[in-house]
């Protein structure tokens, strides 16, 4: 949620969504979907919080003309959690990747049907890029690369080591790879950015459509 001078910004429709779900309102299946894109997103912030909210903010002082000295502190609850969630930011990208890939269930076309043996053909990957392609152009390779990663991740156990460190790295040149480097990163604080602006941009979409149950 995007703030300006320390408040939070709520949307109107952001509003009227939870004042349904607060009076137990029947949601459109767009709804629906939606609302579970938006607990996997709820649930990768708490990871993300863990690596990226330890610090606390103590306000700033003037030193000189130009010159500010910040002061800030950390917050003993999420240090003493995060001794918990080693992986946290892991989780983070893998949980921020599956709310992308749920909204994109939204008005989806229904699967061909193969050709052999008659069952439905997924595209999983392909609907994904293309939702992103339409809301945000631009960054839709950085989705298509980690929803690779996330999917070896969940079915072959591949450990997002590249993804989730935070120093300093020294890529080595890899031309097999899509990137021609062997080490990417992608910060899980612009995953949260990307993620949360299209969540916003699909609910104002919802919000347009007359729900149908």
């Amino acid at each position: 949620m995007p703030d300006t001078n320390g408040a939070l910004l709520w949307s109107r429709s952001g509003k009227e969504l939870i004042d349904r779900l607060v009076n137990a309102s029947e949601l459109s299946d767009s709804e629906e979907k939606f609302v579970r894109a938006c607990h996997h997103y709820h649930v990768a912030r708490q990871q993300d919080a863990l690596v990226n909210d330890r610090l606390i903010d103590l306000g700033s002082e003037q030193t000189a003309a130009n010159e500010y000295t910040l002061s800030v502190d950390t917050d003993p609850r999420i240090v003493a959690a995060a001794q918990f969630g080693s992986r946290s930011q892991e989780l983070a990208i893998v949980l921020y990747m599956s709310a992308i890939e749920v909204v994109s269930l939204i008005e989806a076309e229904a699967p061909k049907s193969c050709p052999n043996c008659g069952q439905g053909m997924h595209r999983v990957s392909a609907r994904v890029v293309d939702l992103v392609h339409r809301l945000m152009p631009g960054v839709e390779h950085e989705f298509k690369y980690l929803y690779g990663k996330r999917s070896k991740y969940l079915h072959e156990g591949l450990i997002l080591t590249d993804d989730s460190y935070t120093g300093i790295t020294i890529p080595t040149l890899d031309p097999n790879s899509e990137s021609g480097v062997s080490q990417r990163t992608v910060p899980v604080i612009n995953m949260r950015e990307w993620v949360g602006y299209m969540l916003r941009q699909i609910l104002k979409t919802l919000a347009e459509s007359p729900p149908s149950v």
